[in-house]
């Protein structure tokens, strides 16, 4: 797996790098420094966070390239991701009240939007990374999200938990409304479509050594993973993204964007393999 990890020289953005410190342990891991001068009077800063970064990471045990480049932070970003085949980007995103310069509401939601791979966007609440939720919609999508998860979560050893978000309306008269009330385990035992999806998410990541708790909510899907990120109290959050085309998509993606802004957590999105 190829990891760039994105400095411009700002608290967050090495927070950010901090907090993915623990996935850059996986077997394999082959890990790029990436520093973006836009302006000339930041280029002091950013060749010091790429010293301490390489650094750090090397008492790590973890051997880190460095490139340095004078661009667009955006463009140089997205320009390396996918010449450099990665399978991981990582950087920081203060916030909108945040003074850094990769700003949410640009940099880091064009990064989401257009790079060939997962981006894992690390947050000023970010610290230890201890509890992740996964959110799957269903489907083989929602199972490749899982499958790229495994691995990090491996290296990282934290507790997982496999969200699915139901919807309470029952489409017809004649439908079975009896698993509105269920709970996954229900869903798994009764054999539901839902129940076989969550049980294939649990193999995968049992397969990877990581052990998950399965839960389901009911209630539109934002709603939901921002109601379960603030009673479970997880540090990353991942969500798929580009799972359908056309109307299906500005739906995904609305609720992608929605969950960066509604979470004060880390997020990583995983794009599909059409999309990677």
């Amino acid at each position: 797996m190829r990891t760039l990890i994105c400095l411009d020289g700002s608290p967050t953005a090495m927070q950010a790098a901090h907090f993915a410190a623990p996935i850059l342990a996986l077997p394999g891991m082959r890990v790029t420094l990436l520093g973006v001068i836009e302006r000339q009077r930041h280029a002091a800063a950013i060749q010091r966070s790429m010293a301490d970064a390489q650094a750090w990471l090397a008492e790590a045990g973890v051997e880190a390239m460095v490139k340095v480049v004078h661009h667009r932070a955006v463009d140089a970003i997205l320009v390396e991701a996918e010449g450099g085949h990665y399978d991981l980007v990582v950087l920081g995103d203060p916030g909108r009240k945040g003074l850094a310069r990769f700003v949410g509401t640009s940099v880091v939601s064009r990064v989401v939007r257009d790079a060939p791979c997962a981006v894992l966007v690390g947050r000023a609440a970010s610290r230890q990374l201890r509890r992740v939720l996964v959110c799957t919609a269903g489907g083989a999508p929602g199972l490749h999200d899982v499958a790229f998860t495994a691995p990090l979560a491996a290296a990282a050893g934290p507790t997982v938990t496999v969200l699915h978000v139901l919807s309470q309306v029952v489409l017809r008269d004649d439908a079975d409304a009896s698993w509105l009330d269920a709970t996954a385990e229900e869903l798994v035992a009764r054999g539901t479509p839902e129940g076989r999806h969550l049980a294939e998410a649990r193999r995968i990541l049992a397969d990877a050594g990581v052990a998950a708790s399965l839960k389901v909510r009911r209630g539109l899907v934002l709603d939901e993973i921002d109601a379960e990120v603030r009673e479970g109290g997880y540090d990353l959050v991942v969500v798929g993204a580009t799972l359908a085309r056309g109307f299906s998509r500005l739906v995904l993606d609305d609720v992608t964007s929605g969950v960066m802004n509604a979470l004060d957590t880390a997020i990583l999105v995983v794009p599909s393999p059409a999309a990677g």
